[in-house]
């Protein structure tokens, strides 16, 4: 499977959009909503959370799980090396914002594809959120004065209790 037809129809969607990393996530929330069920309860009906809610992207219908969408571009020796080592790291997103979502508990779902091989998908990543503690995110150094936004400060997302999701 690859994410290439629905980065299509999200450029067509929103040909405003300029940011290859939003059209990418975009495109995994798309590709999801379609083609997973619910790690949980195996469920497909979704419900489609507002574009850039914060910490969370769909809804499981049937359990009311939350879930948050990200990708990752990597390739297949990448790939191979988390699956051997157990071991994620992902950039995420506003840190505070993030260490506040731990509370709601989210689920993560991680999309690693290879934007080299026509965006193939290489695996799908499930993160309980029963596995996410404050010591899975990780401060990034905030913005500089002279930044456009300023004193803003991210955060990488490190994982190493996940699951294989399969996919079509």
């Amino acid at each position: 499977m690859s994410l290439e037809q629905e980065i299509e129809n999200v450029k067509n969607e929103h040909s405003e959009w300029k940011s290859k990393s939003r059209i990418i996530g975009r495109s995994g929330e798309k590709y999801c909503l379609k083609n997973l069920k619910c790690p949980l309860c195996n469920s497909s009906d979704w419900l489609e959370c507002v574009t850039n809610e914060k910490s969370k992207d769909q809804i499981c219908k049937q359990c009311k799980k939350k879930y948050q969408i990200k990708c990752k571009n990597i390739n297949e020796k990448q790939c191979k090396k988390i699956s051997e080592n157990s071991k994620l790291k992902i950039l995420g997103s506003e840190y505070i914002t993030t260490k506040k979502s731990i509370e709601d508990n989210i689920d993560y779902i991680i999309i690693l594809y290879n934007s080299k091989a026509n965006y193939r998908i290489l695996e799908i990543i499930h993160i309980n959120s029963k596995n996410i503690t404050d010591l899975n995110i990780i401060p990034r150094k905030p913005l500089s004065k002279k930044a456009k936004r300023a004193g803003w400060q991210g955060c990488y997302l490190e994982f190493t209790k996940f699951n294989s999701l399969s996919f079509k």
